[in-house]
Protein backbone atom coordinates (compact mmCIF):
# COMPACT_ATOMS: atom_id res chain seq x y z
CA UNK A 1 0.00 0.00 0.00
CA UNK A 2 1.05 3.59 -0.55
CA UNK A 3 2.55 5.35 2.48
CA UNK A 4 1.15 8.87 3.02
CA UNK A 5 2.98 11.31 5.29
CA UNK A 6 0.25 12.97 7.46
CA UNK A 7 2.47 15.95 8.30
CA UNK A 8 3.34 16.67 4.70
CA UNK A 9 -0.20 16.38 3.45
CA UNK A 10 -1.85 17.83 6.55
CA UNK A 11 -4.97 15.76 6.12
CA UNK A 12 -5.16 16.47 2.39
CA UNK A 13 -5.98 13.45 0.26
CA UNK A 14 -3.22 13.14 -2.37
CA UNK A 15 -4.25 12.97 -6.03
CA UNK A 16 -5.48 9.55 -7.10
CA UNK A 17 -2.84 9.46 -9.82
CA UNK A 18 -0.07 9.67 -7.21
CA UNK A 19 -1.45 6.68 -5.32
CA UNK A 20 -2.02 4.65 -8.48
CA UNK A 21 1.52 5.20 -9.72
CA UNK A 22 3.04 4.18 -6.38
CA UNK A 23 0.81 1.15 -5.98
CA UNK A 24 1.29 0.20 -9.63
CA UNK A 25 5.07 0.26 -9.30
CA UNK A 26 4.94 -1.95 -6.24
CA UNK A 27 2.60 -4.43 -7.96
CA UNK A 28 4.79 -4.62 -11.08
CA UNK A 29 7.86 -5.12 -8.94
CA UNK A 30 6.10 -7.92 -7.05
CA UNK A 31 5.06 -9.65 -10.29
CA UNK A 32 8.58 -9.45 -11.67
CA UNK A 33 9.92 -10.95 -8.46
CA UNK A 34 7.41 -13.81 -8.73
CA UNK A 35 8.27 -14.31 -12.40
CA UNK A 36 11.95 -14.69 -11.59
CA UNK A 37 11.11 -17.56 -9.23
CA UNK A 38 8.44 -19.19 -11.45
CA UNK A 39 9.14 -22.71 -12.69
CA UNK A 40 8.96 -21.63 -16.33
CA UNK A 41 11.91 -19.30 -15.76
CA UNK A 42 14.03 -22.35 -14.93
CA UNK A 43 13.66 -23.66 -18.49
CA UNK A 44 16.71 -23.36 -20.76
CA UNK A 45 16.62 -20.33 -23.02
CA UNK A 46 16.57 -22.56 -26.09
CA UNK A 47 13.36 -24.31 -24.96
CA UNK A 48 11.73 -21.07 -23.80
CA UNK A 49 12.58 -19.47 -27.15
CA UNK A 50 11.02 -22.44 -28.93
CA UNK A 51 7.80 -21.90 -26.94
CA UNK A 52 7.84 -18.19 -27.82
CA UNK A 53 8.25 -19.05 -31.49
CA UNK A 54 5.26 -21.44 -31.43
CA UNK A 55 3.09 -18.76 -29.81
CA UNK A 56 4.28 -16.25 -32.40
CA UNK A 57 3.50 -18.55 -35.33
CA UNK A 58 0.03 -19.32 -33.93
CA UNK A 59 -1.03 -15.66 -34.07
CA UNK A 60 -2.64 -14.26 -37.23
CA UNK A 61 -0.32 -12.51 -39.65
CA UNK A 62 -2.65 -9.49 -39.77
CA UNK A 63 -3.13 -7.63 -36.48
CA UNK A 64 -5.71 -4.96 -35.80
CA UNK A 65 -6.51 -4.10 -32.17
CA UNK A 66 -4.70 -6.39 -29.74
CA UNK A 67 -1.00 -6.18 -29.04
CA UNK A 68 1.03 -8.72 -31.01
CA UNK A 69 2.14 -11.86 -29.19
CA UNK A 70 5.82 -10.93 -29.37
CA UNK A 71 5.12 -7.58 -27.68
CA UNK A 72 3.08 -9.21 -24.92
CA UNK A 73 5.86 -11.75 -24.33
CA UNK A 74 8.46 -9.01 -24.04
CA UNK A 75 6.39 -7.25 -21.34
CA UNK A 76 6.13 -10.15 -18.89
CA UNK A 77 9.46 -9.74 -17.12
CA UNK A 78 13.02 -8.62 -17.80
CA UNK A 79 14.25 -12.14 -18.45
CA UNK A 80 11.57 -12.77 -21.07
CA UNK A 81 12.18 -9.36 -22.63
CA UNK A 82 15.92 -9.95 -22.97
CA UNK A 83 15.28 -13.34 -24.54
CA UNK A 84 12.56 -12.05 -26.90
CA UNK A 85 14.78 -9.20 -28.14
CA UNK A 86 17.54 -11.73 -28.84
CA UNK A 87 15.24 -13.79 -31.12
CA UNK A 88 14.97 -12.00 -34.49
CA UNK A 89 12.41 -14.52 -35.80
CA UNK A 90 9.83 -13.16 -33.32
CA UNK A 91 9.90 -9.80 -35.11
CA UNK A 92 10.14 -10.98 -38.71
CA UNK A 93 6.38 -10.79 -39.53
CA UNK A 94 5.87 -7.13 -40.37
CA UNK A 95 2.58 -5.48 -41.34
CA UNK A 96 2.65 -1.99 -42.82
CA UNK A 97 -0.81 -0.38 -42.97
CA UNK A 98 -0.37 2.89 -44.84
CA UNK A 99 -3.21 4.63 -42.95
CA UNK A 100 -1.65 4.03 -39.50
CA UNK A 101 1.44 6.15 -38.63
CA UNK A 102 2.00 4.15 -35.43
CA UNK A 103 2.09 0.99 -37.53
CA UNK A 104 4.93 2.43 -39.60
CA UNK A 105 6.84 3.42 -36.45
CA UNK A 106 6.38 -0.05 -34.96
CA UNK A 107 7.51 -1.68 -38.21
CA UNK A 108 10.75 0.34 -38.17
CA UNK A 109 11.39 -0.98 -34.66
CA UNK A 110 10.71 -4.52 -35.84
CA UNK A 111 13.14 -4.13 -38.74
CA UNK A 112 15.92 -3.15 -36.34
CA UNK A 113 15.21 -6.15 -34.11
CA UNK A 114 15.30 -8.65 -36.98
CA UNK A 115 18.99 -8.03 -37.68
CA UNK A 116 19.63 -10.05 -40.88
CA UNK A 117 16.80 -12.58 -40.39
CA UNK A 118 14.45 -13.28 -43.40
CA UNK A 119 11.31 -11.11 -43.47
CA UNK A 120 7.61 -11.85 -44.07
CA UNK A 121 5.97 -8.60 -45.19
CA UNK A 122 2.34 -7.51 -45.56
CA UNK A 123 1.97 -4.10 -47.25
CA UNK A 124 -1.59 -2.81 -47.10
CA UNK A 125 -2.31 0.09 -49.47
CA UNK A 126 -6.09 -0.23 -49.36
CA UNK A 127 -6.73 2.81 -47.11
CA UNK A 128 -4.48 5.70 -48.07
CA UNK A 129 -4.25 8.99 -46.22
CA UNK A 130 -2.44 12.23 -46.98
CA UNK A 131 -1.50 13.39 -50.46
CA UNK A 132 -1.97 11.15 -53.46
CA UNK A 133 0.70 8.48 -53.56
CA UNK A 134 2.72 9.66 -50.57
CA UNK A 135 2.00 6.66 -48.26
CA UNK A 136 3.06 4.16 -50.92
CA UNK A 137 6.36 5.95 -51.50
CA UNK A 138 7.17 6.10 -47.78
CA UNK A 139 6.42 2.43 -47.27
CA UNK A 140 8.39 1.30 -50.32
CA UNK A 141 11.39 3.40 -49.24
CA UNK A 142 11.16 1.73 -45.84
CA UNK A 143 11.22 -1.86 -47.08
CA UNK A 144 13.21 -1.78 -50.34
CA UNK A 145 16.52 -1.50 -48.49
CA UNK A 146 15.74 -4.94 -47.02
CA UNK A 147 14.66 -6.62 -50.29
CA UNK A 148 17.49 -9.16 -50.13
CA UNK A 149 15.93 -10.48 -46.89
CA UNK A 150 12.31 -10.81 -48.09
CA UNK A 151 11.02 -14.35 -47.64
CA UNK A 152 7.35 -13.61 -48.41
CA UNK A 153 5.66 -10.47 -49.70
CA UNK A 154 1.91 -9.74 -49.71
CA UNK A 155 0.67 -6.51 -51.31
CA UNK A 156 -2.97 -5.43 -50.95
CA UNK A 157 -4.26 -2.70 -53.27
CA UNK A 158 -7.44 -0.79 -53.99
CA UNK A 159 -6.51 1.42 -56.95
CA UNK A 160 -4.75 1.47 -60.30
CA UNK A 161 -2.30 3.98 -58.86
CA UNK A 162 -1.33 1.52 -56.15
CA UNK A 163 -0.69 -1.16 -58.79
CA UNK A 164 1.45 1.26 -60.84
CA UNK A 165 3.56 2.30 -57.84
CA UNK A 166 3.99 -1.35 -56.83
CA UNK A 167 5.14 -2.37 -60.32
CA UNK A 168 7.63 0.51 -60.46
CA UNK A 169 9.00 -0.21 -56.98
CA UNK A 170 9.54 -3.91 -57.74
CA UNK A 171 10.69 -3.56 -61.34
CA UNK A 172 14.48 -3.97 -61.10
CA UNK A 173 15.13 -5.31 -57.61
CA UNK A 174 16.71 -8.63 -56.67
CA UNK A 175 14.91 -10.87 -54.14
CA UNK A 176 17.17 -13.91 -53.66
CA UNK A 177 15.26 -15.32 -50.66
CA UNK A 178 11.68 -14.60 -51.77
CA UNK A 179 9.61 -17.80 -51.72
CA UNK A 180 6.04 -16.44 -51.82
CA UNK A 181 4.59 -13.40 -53.57
CA UNK A 182 0.92 -12.40 -53.33
CA UNK A 183 -0.70 -9.33 -54.87
CA UNK A 184 -4.42 -8.75 -54.27
CA UNK A 185 -6.75 -5.94 -55.26
CA UNK A 186 -10.08 -5.32 -53.54
CA UNK A 187 -11.44 -3.82 -56.78
CA UNK A 188 -11.00 -4.78 -60.42
CA UNK A 189 -7.89 -3.09 -61.79
CA UNK A 190 -8.06 -1.99 -65.45
CA UNK A 191 -5.43 -2.96 -67.95
CA UNK A 192 -2.50 -0.58 -68.18
CA UNK A 193 -0.78 0.70 -71.32
CA UNK A 194 1.96 -1.94 -71.37
CA UNK A 195 3.18 -5.09 -69.72
CA UNK A 196 5.43 -4.75 -66.70
CA UNK A 197 7.89 -7.38 -65.47
CA UNK A 198 9.00 -7.28 -61.84
CA UNK A 199 11.98 -8.63 -59.89
CA UNK A 200 14.25 -7.92 -62.84
CA UNK A 201 17.28 -8.59 -60.65
CA UNK A 202 16.12 -12.17 -60.15
CA UNK A 203 13.89 -14.25 -57.85
CA UNK A 204 15.59 -17.67 -57.84
CA UNK A 205 13.73 -18.98 -54.76
CA UNK A 206 10.18 -17.98 -55.81
CA UNK A 207 7.87 -20.99 -55.42
CA UNK A 208 4.38 -19.59 -54.74
CA UNK A 209 2.53 -16.87 -56.67
CA UNK A 210 -1.02 -15.67 -56.00
CA UNK A 211 -2.64 -12.94 -58.13
CA UNK A 212 -6.19 -11.68 -57.49
CA UNK A 213 -8.01 -9.02 -59.57
CA UNK A 214 -4.70 -7.79 -61.00
CA UNK A 215 -3.81 -7.73 -64.72
CA UNK A 216 -1.20 -10.46 -64.64
CA UNK A 217 0.99 -9.03 -67.38
CA UNK A 218 1.39 -5.76 -65.42
CA UNK A 219 2.87 -7.41 -62.35
CA UNK A 220 4.59 -10.53 -63.67
CA UNK A 221 7.55 -12.02 -61.77
CA UNK A 222 9.94 -14.71 -63.08
CA UNK A 223 7.95 -17.96 -63.33
CA UNK A 224 10.48 -20.67 -64.07
CA UNK A 225 10.87 -21.86 -60.46
CA UNK A 226 7.17 -21.72 -59.46
CA UNK A 227 5.61 -24.82 -57.91
CA UNK A 228 2.29 -23.19 -56.86
CA UNK A 229 0.23 -20.74 -58.91
CA UNK A 230 -3.14 -19.22 -57.94
CA UNK A 231 -4.92 -16.93 -60.39
CA UNK A 232 -8.30 -15.29 -59.77
CA UNK A 233 -8.79 -12.63 -62.41
CA UNK A 234 -11.68 -10.23 -62.87
CA UNK A 235 -13.19 -9.57 -66.29
CA UNK A 236 -10.95 -6.54 -66.87
CA UNK A 237 -7.82 -8.50 -66.00
CA UNK A 238 -8.37 -11.72 -67.96
CA UNK A 239 -5.80 -13.14 -70.35
CA UNK A 240 -6.28 -13.95 -74.00
CA UNK A 241 -6.33 -17.64 -74.85
CA UNK A 242 -2.88 -17.53 -76.44
CA UNK A 243 -1.33 -15.71 -73.47
CA UNK A 244 -2.89 -18.20 -71.09
CA UNK A 245 -1.42 -21.13 -73.01
CA UNK A 246 1.94 -19.34 -73.01
CA UNK A 247 1.67 -18.82 -69.26
CA UNK A 248 1.12 -22.53 -68.60
CA UNK A 249 4.07 -23.42 -70.79
CA UNK A 250 6.31 -21.05 -68.80
CA UNK A 251 5.82 -22.91 -65.46
CA UNK A 252 7.33 -26.36 -66.12
CA UNK A 253 7.87 -27.17 -62.42
CA UNK A 254 4.31 -26.41 -61.29
CA UNK A 255 2.78 -28.82 -58.74
CA UNK A 256 -0.37 -26.90 -57.73
CA UNK A 257 -2.58 -24.83 -60.05
CA UNK A 258 -5.71 -22.92 -59.04
CA UNK A 259 -7.73 -20.95 -61.60
CA UNK A 260 -10.73 -18.77 -60.74
CA UNK A 261 -12.70 -15.83 -62.06
CA UNK A 262 -12.69 -17.02 -65.66
CA UNK A 263 -8.97 -16.31 -66.26
CA UNK A 264 -9.35 -16.46 -70.05
CA UNK A 265 -11.23 -14.06 -72.35
CA UNK A 266 -12.90 -16.13 -75.05
CA UNK A 267 -12.02 -19.61 -76.27
CA UNK A 268 -9.55 -21.18 -78.64
CA UNK A 269 -11.39 -23.85 -80.62
CA UNK A 270 -8.21 -25.78 -81.54
CA UNK A 271 -7.40 -26.06 -77.86
CA UNK A 272 -10.93 -27.18 -76.96
CA UNK A 273 -10.75 -29.84 -79.64
CA UNK A 274 -7.55 -31.15 -78.06
CA UNK A 275 -5.23 -30.24 -80.93
CA UNK A 276 -3.00 -28.24 -78.55
CA UNK A 277 -2.21 -29.75 -75.15
CA UNK A 278 0.09 -28.24 -72.53
CA UNK A 279 2.26 -30.86 -70.86
CA UNK A 280 2.58 -30.31 -67.10
CA UNK A 281 4.57 -33.36 -65.93
CA UNK A 282 4.88 -32.35 -62.26
CA UNK A 283 1.33 -31.10 -61.60
CA UNK A 284 -0.25 -32.88 -58.61
CA UNK A 285 -3.35 -30.80 -57.77
CA UNK A 286 -5.61 -28.81 -60.08
CA UNK A 287 -8.43 -26.53 -58.86
CA UNK A 288 -11.00 -24.80 -61.07
CA UNK A 289 -13.35 -22.25 -59.51
CA UNK A 290 -15.97 -20.27 -61.41
CA UNK A 291 -19.58 -20.98 -62.49
CA UNK A 292 -18.92 -19.33 -65.90
CA UNK A 293 -15.88 -21.48 -66.61
CA UNK A 294 -16.03 -23.80 -69.62
CA UNK A 295 -14.88 -26.96 -67.88
CA UNK A 296 -14.02 -28.93 -71.01
CA UNK A 297 -11.64 -26.21 -72.19
CA UNK A 298 -9.41 -26.33 -69.15
CA UNK A 299 -9.46 -30.09 -68.65
CA UNK A 300 -8.71 -30.78 -72.31
CA UNK A 301 -5.90 -28.22 -72.40
CA UNK A 302 -3.72 -29.60 -69.59
CA UNK A 303 -2.04 -33.01 -69.62
CA UNK A 304 -0.82 -34.00 -66.15
CA UNK A 305 0.23 -37.65 -65.87
CA UNK A 306 0.99 -37.33 -62.13
CA UNK A 307 -2.12 -35.36 -61.14
CA UNK A 308 -3.85 -37.01 -58.16
CA UNK A 309 -6.42 -34.37 -57.05
CA UNK A 310 -8.98 -32.36 -59.03
CA UNK A 311 -11.16 -29.80 -57.22
CA UNK A 312 -14.14 -28.24 -59.02
CA UNK A 313 -15.29 -25.26 -56.95
CA UNK A 314 -18.51 -23.46 -57.91
CA UNK A 315 -18.35 -25.01 -61.39
CA UNK A 316 -21.59 -25.43 -63.35
CA UNK A 317 -20.49 -26.52 -66.82
CA UNK A 318 -20.75 -30.08 -68.14
CA UNK A 319 -17.96 -31.97 -69.90
CA UNK A 320 -18.70 -32.11 -73.62
CA UNK A 321 -18.78 -35.53 -75.26
CA UNK A 322 -16.17 -34.67 -77.88
CA UNK A 323 -13.51 -33.84 -75.26
CA UNK A 324 -14.00 -37.00 -73.17
CA UNK A 325 -11.29 -39.09 -74.93
CA UNK A 326 -8.76 -36.23 -74.60
CA UNK A 327 -9.52 -35.61 -70.93
CA UNK A 328 -9.40 -39.32 -70.11
CA UNK A 329 -5.86 -39.51 -71.48
CA UNK A 330 -4.73 -36.33 -69.73
CA UNK A 331 -5.12 -37.55 -66.12
CA UNK A 332 -4.31 -41.27 -65.87
CA UNK A 333 -3.27 -41.10 -62.18
CA UNK A 334 -6.24 -39.07 -60.86
CA UNK A 335 -7.67 -40.59 -57.67
CA UNK A 336 -9.46 -37.76 -55.80
CA UNK A 337 -12.34 -35.69 -57.19
CA UNK A 338 -13.93 -33.00 -55.01
CA UNK A 339 -16.99 -30.89 -55.86
CA UNK A 340 -17.14 -27.76 -53.68
CA UNK A 341 -20.33 -25.68 -53.70
CA UNK A 342 -21.48 -27.39 -56.92
CA UNK A 343 -24.02 -25.96 -59.37
CA UNK A 344 -25.45 -29.27 -60.42
CA UNK A 345 -27.07 -30.27 -63.71
CA UNK A 346 -28.71 -33.62 -64.45
CA UNK A 347 -26.11 -34.53 -67.08
CA UNK A 348 -23.06 -33.76 -64.95
CA UNK A 349 -22.02 -37.06 -63.39
CA UNK A 350 -22.08 -39.45 -66.36
CA UNK A 351 -19.65 -37.38 -68.52
CA UNK A 352 -17.35 -36.96 -65.51
CA UNK A 353 -17.33 -40.71 -64.89
CA UNK A 354 -16.47 -41.34 -68.53
CA UNK A 355 -13.80 -38.64 -68.72
CA UNK A 356 -12.25 -39.40 -65.30
CA UNK A 357 -12.73 -43.15 -64.76
CA UNK A 358 -9.87 -43.64 -62.26
CA UNK A 359 -11.50 -41.80 -59.30
CA UNK A 360 -10.89 -43.52 -55.96
CA UNK A 361 -12.14 -40.83 -53.53
CA UNK A 362 -15.23 -38.73 -54.34
CA UNK A 363 -16.21 -35.75 -52.15
CA UNK A 364 -19.12 -33.32 -52.23
CA UNK A 365 -18.46 -30.36 -49.91
CA UNK A 366 -20.42 -27.22 -48.99
CA UNK A 367 -23.40 -28.08 -51.15
CA UNK A 368 -26.12 -25.42 -50.90
CA UNK A 369 -28.65 -27.87 -49.50
CA UNK A 370 -29.28 -31.49 -48.58
CA UNK A 371 -31.54 -31.73 -51.63
CA UNK A 372 -28.63 -30.89 -53.95
CA UNK A 373 -26.49 -33.53 -52.25
CA UNK A 374 -29.40 -35.94 -52.67
CA UNK A 375 -29.65 -35.17 -56.40
CA UNK A 376 -25.96 -35.90 -56.95
CA UNK A 377 -26.21 -39.11 -54.95
CA UNK A 378 -29.35 -40.23 -56.80
CA UNK A 379 -27.68 -39.77 -60.18
CA UNK A 380 -24.54 -41.66 -59.16
CA UNK A 381 -26.56 -44.50 -57.65
CA UNK A 382 -28.78 -44.70 -60.72
CA UNK A 383 -25.77 -44.79 -63.05
CA UNK A 384 -24.08 -47.49 -60.98
CA UNK A 385 -27.27 -49.54 -60.74
CA UNK A 386 -27.70 -49.75 -64.51
CA UNK A 387 -23.97 -50.42 -65.01
CA UNK A 388 -23.01 -47.48 -67.23
CA UNK A 389 -20.37 -48.65 -69.73
CA UNK A 390 -17.45 -46.31 -70.31
CA UNK A 391 -17.43 -46.66 -74.11
CA UNK A 392 -21.11 -46.46 -75.01
CA UNK A 393 -23.23 -43.34 -74.87
CA UNK A 394 -26.50 -45.08 -73.92
CA UNK A 395 -27.08 -46.68 -70.54
CA UNK A 396 -27.86 -50.39 -70.47
CA UNK A 397 -27.14 -53.36 -68.26
CA UNK A 398 -24.09 -55.58 -68.38
CA UNK A 399 -21.49 -52.83 -68.67
CA UNK A 400 -18.80 -51.51 -66.33
CA UNK A 401 -19.43 -49.45 -63.21
CA UNK A 402 -18.63 -45.78 -63.82
CA UNK A 403 -15.88 -45.59 -61.20
CA UNK A 404 -14.66 -49.19 -60.76
CA UNK A 405 -11.87 -48.16 -58.35
CA UNK A 406 -14.05 -45.95 -56.11
CA UNK A 407 -13.32 -46.68 -52.43
CA UNK A 408 -14.63 -43.72 -50.42
CA UNK A 409 -17.41 -41.11 -50.61
CA UNK A 410 -17.87 -37.99 -48.49
CA UNK A 411 -21.06 -35.90 -48.49
CA UNK A 412 -21.34 -32.63 -46.54
CA UNK A 413 -24.13 -31.90 -45.88
CA UNK A 414 -25.39 -35.50 -46.01
CA UNK A 415 -28.39 -36.45 -48.18
CA UNK A 416 -31.75 -36.30 -46.41
CA UNK A 417 -32.64 -39.83 -47.62
CA UNK A 418 -30.35 -42.85 -47.51
CA UNK A 419 -32.31 -45.25 -49.74
CA UNK A 420 -30.24 -44.45 -52.84
CA UNK A 421 -27.07 -44.69 -50.79
CA UNK A 422 -28.07 -48.23 -49.75
CA UNK A 423 -28.65 -49.00 -53.42
CA UNK A 424 -25.25 -47.63 -54.38
CA UNK A 425 -23.42 -49.57 -51.68
CA UNK A 426 -25.19 -52.85 -52.49
CA UNK A 427 -24.75 -52.44 -56.25
CA UNK A 428 -21.02 -51.93 -55.92
CA UNK A 429 -20.66 -54.83 -53.49
CA UNK A 430 -22.53 -57.14 -55.89
CA UNK A 431 -20.32 -56.01 -58.79
CA UNK A 432 -17.16 -56.81 -56.84
CA UNK A 433 -16.23 -53.14 -56.42
CA UNK A 434 -17.24 -52.47 -52.79
CA UNK A 435 -16.85 -49.10 -51.11
CA UNK A 436 -14.44 -49.06 -48.18
CA UNK A 437 -15.66 -45.93 -46.36
CA UNK A 438 -18.51 -43.41 -46.22
CA UNK A 439 -18.32 -40.04 -44.47
CA UNK A 440 -21.72 -38.52 -43.68
CA UNK A 441 -21.62 -35.72 -41.06
CA UNK A 442 -24.45 -35.49 -38.58
CA UNK A 443 -26.51 -37.95 -36.50
CA UNK A 444 -27.95 -41.00 -38.25
CA UNK A 445 -30.26 -43.82 -37.27
CA UNK A 446 -28.35 -46.78 -35.83
CA UNK A 447 -30.17 -49.23 -38.11
CA UNK A 448 -29.19 -47.22 -41.20
CA UNK A 449 -25.56 -47.11 -40.11
CA UNK A 450 -25.58 -50.88 -39.57
CA UNK A 451 -27.08 -51.51 -43.02
CA UNK A 452 -24.43 -49.33 -44.66
CA UNK A 453 -21.62 -51.10 -42.80
CA UNK A 454 -22.84 -54.46 -44.05
CA UNK A 455 -22.36 -53.31 -47.64
CA UNK A 456 -18.88 -51.81 -47.17
CA UNK A 457 -15.77 -53.80 -47.94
Amino acid sequence: MSQINPVEHRGRVPPAADINITVGLKIIGHEQELACHANISLLPNELLGFIFDIAHIATPFERTTKLPTEVLISHVCQHWRNLALALPELWSNITLPCSNPKGLERSLTYLKRTSQYPLDLLLDFRARGGSHGEPEEIIWLTVLDHATRWRSLTVRLSSAHGLASTSIALQDISVPLLERFEVVSSVSSPLGPASQRIFGGGAPSLRWLRVTNIPFQQCRPPLLTLTKLELCLSEKARLSGMKFVGLLKSVPSLKYLSLGGGVVNGLLNPVVAGREIVEMPHLLEFQLADPRMVLSYYLALVSAPQLHTLVLHDVADDISQRTIPTIRGNYPALHTLTLVDPHYSLFFITPIQKALPTVVHFNVMQADSESLTQTILDDIAQCEAVMVPDDVGNDHGGGVIGWPDLKSITYAPPPHRLDMLFKLVLTRAAAGCPLMSLTLPGPHDTKDVHRLRLGLG
